[in-house]
């Protein structure tokens, strides 16, 4: 991210404000990223359904307010384009899965902890015997990898490097278990009450792979121990992921559908107004 702020700076963009459009701009992108990821894996109905739930939550709070956002928006299009690769075939599918897998690499230099997404177009692949297009994927982000590694930094070096830095520091000063709670209480309050609900109510097995695959990815963030707190903007690239199963309440009257969606944005208005963060 340091990169892409200098070279902004070094075509005339500098400055807290061309940096914060970026961002937003980022983690706006996202959401069409995970409808036509939806609509490809559950249908065009569900992806309608759940496009209400993805812009009205909590999670907007982050989306405005930290560079994570951006990091949501590269790594949501490369997840939608290697899904949208296991369900086509031809040259368009083989292009669908490199354009995926090239920005699976800058995801990767954005922030470590997104190559955990790879899980869920993974799942979908599985479930839909298509293993080509991730082979493409791969493919798609060695350039991305050696290009660096040609400039001096060799990726797995400095993945270890960090979390050598991070438990000798801050990390090593928070106690597991006592994060391992205050994270998932972190996630809850990003996704919003209704999230709550909906996750419970998800039964559509094709919407399951989504979901289902981002939940593992979740799981292992935790389980790593490399994040200790902050995890409302560390894990907005997950969080988004989860936020179709709403769907499932829109499935229900058009009243109550709207009474979530209301429980949905007074939750993010009390967070904004009431709760102080850095973030």
């Amino acid at each position: 991210m340091l990169l892409l702020f200098s070279g902004l700076d070094r075509v005339g963009l500098g400055g807290s404000g061309w940096a914060a459009a970026l961002c937003i701009a980022g983690g706006a992108a996202a959401i069409p990223a995970v409808l036509t990821a939806v609509r490809e894996v559950a249908g065009e109905e569900m992806a309608r359904r759940a496009t209400p739930f993805l812009v009205l939550t909590p999670a907007a709070i982050w989306i405005a307010t930290s560079a994570d956002a951006f990091f949501m928006g590269v790594s949501g299009w490369a997840v939608a384009l290697v899904v949208l690769a296991t369900g086509r075939d031809g040259r368009r599918c083989d292009a669908y899965a490199l354009a995926g897998g090239l920005l699976f690499g800058a995801a990767a230099f954005l922030s470590y902890g997104l190559v955990l997404l790879a899980v869920v177009p993974a799942v979908v692949a599985w479930q839909r015997r298509r293993l080509r297009p991730l082979a493409l994927a791969i493919v798609g982000a060695a350039p991305v990898f050696l290009g660096f590694l040609a400039a001096g930094f060799w990726w797995v070096a400095g993945l270890l490097a960090t979390r050598e830095r991070y438990f000798a520091g801050v990390g090593g000063r928070r106690p597991y278990l006592d994060f391992l709670v205050a994270n998932a209480a972190c996630l809850a309050i990003v996704l919003g009450p209704a999230l709550a609900v909906a996750l419970a109510r998800v039964r559509d097995r094709k919407l399951w792979l989504l979901v289902g695959g981002t939940m593992v990815v979740v799981g292992a963030a935790m389980i790593s121990g490399m994040s200790k707190g902050e995890v409302e903007r560390i894990w907005l690239p997950f969080a988004i992921w989860l936020l179709p199963a709403g769907a499932v309440l829109a499935a229900s009257r058009v009243r109550v559908t709207t009474a979530w969606l209301g429980v949905q944005a007074t939750t993010a208005i009390v967070i904004a107004t009431a709760v102080k963060t850095s973030w």
